[in-house]
């Protein structure tokens, strides 16, 4: 089995020759370049094209290293990602793995957990990959659904009261008839209002907005 090569990428010399001195211990690594900036590092995997990279999430700006890692995943899909933080950050390493980032490391590890991270990220058959992957996929599902949540949220507070009645009509599944009855008005009218309100939401169908306030119950915890 050919070597795994590998780029650390850190903005402290003191964090990079530890890694440096854990690695060249190991007859299976080579170390084939270094890096302190993500954009640094981003130029140095296009260049050298390595098995794994080292990436300190923090360098020239608090996100960097999860910034470089999107753009090396998008350019250098192979390549695998191992983040190296000094603080075991939820929200940094969760934000790192839906960069593109295969595992972690804090920096405190002990020679043998990075040894073996960086071993099981390259097979890639591991369990904690598949955790792994499983979170990320969950997170980025949950990031969608609130994103168009939110956006939904901004469309209709464009909305007279009037129409957002009717919205909550139309998401009871009630007709324009059965809407018409209610409000007391003819059908020619609400089909109007409707037609009024699909252009101040700039859509084609109101089907495309009221698919995500039922999902999300909005109406029974907003408009009751």
């Amino acid at each position: 089995m050919s070597s795994i090569k590998i780029i650390i990428v850190d903005d402290m010399p003191q964090v990079v020759d530890y890694y440096k001195m854990v690695l060249e211990g190991e007859r299976d690594f080579e170390i084939i370049g270094f890096a302190n900036s993500g954009k640094e590092a981003v130029l140095k995997v296009s260049k050298l094209k390595p098995d794994v990279v080292l990436m300190d999430v923090q360098m020239e700006t608090d996100d960097a290293g999860i910034v470089a890692t999107k753009k090396i995943k998008e350019l250098n899909p192979e390549v695998k990602v191992i983040m190296l933080t000094a603080h075991n950050d939820s929200s940094n390493i969760t934000e790192s793995f839906v960069a593109g980032a295969s595992d972690f490391l804090v920096n405190n590890s002990s020679i043998m957990e990075i040894i073996s991270t960086i071993k099981d990220t390259v097979r890639e058959n591991n369990q904690k990959h598949d955790i792994n992957k499983a979170i990320v996929d969950e997170v980025v599902k949950l990031k969608s659904e609130k994103e168009s949540l939110i956006y939904v949220l901004n469309l209709i507070s464009r909305l007279s009261k009037s129409e957002i009645q009717i919205l909550k009509l139309i998401c009871q599944g009630k007709s324009y008839r059965q809407i018409s009855v209610e409000r007391v008005v003819e059908e020619v009218t609400i089909r109007s209002m409707v037609n009024k309100m699909k252009k101040k939401l700039e859509v084609n169908s109101l089907s495309q907005i009221t698919d995500t306030l039922k999902k999300n119950d909005i109406f029974n915890k907003l408009f009751d």
